[in-house]
């Protein structure tokens, strides 16, 4: 994760490094580089991102909040309802 990381802040720091204008006439467009399964390395990169951090599900994420939404013993009918209709206005 360390090296990965490191990695992409190596790139951003050169890339901030150059002058805008420095390699403007170097810039070209091109086919962006897609995911191949073949290629092990971008796929070990990403099992390791994520590892750590997960895919983004938002909706997955509310609806296992939703799920596991009671009522406490120690709180009133009032505070669930606004809870849940803060939780039910992200899947809006």
């Amino acid at each position: 994760m360390a090296d990965i990381l490191s990695h992409i802040a190596n790139s951003l720091n050169t890339n901030q490094n150059s002058s805008p204008n420095s390699n403007l006439r170097e810039t070209k467009a091109c086919i962006s580089d897609t995911f191949s399964s073949i290629e092990l390395v971008k796929l070990n990169n990403f099992d390791e991102l994520y590892q750590y951090f997960g895919l983004l599900d938002l909706v997955g994420e509310v609806a296992n909040i939703l799920d596991n939404l009671y009522i406490k013993s120690s709180n009133k009918i009032s505070t669930y309802n606004i809870d849940f209709i803060c939780y039910i206005s992200q899947l809006d």
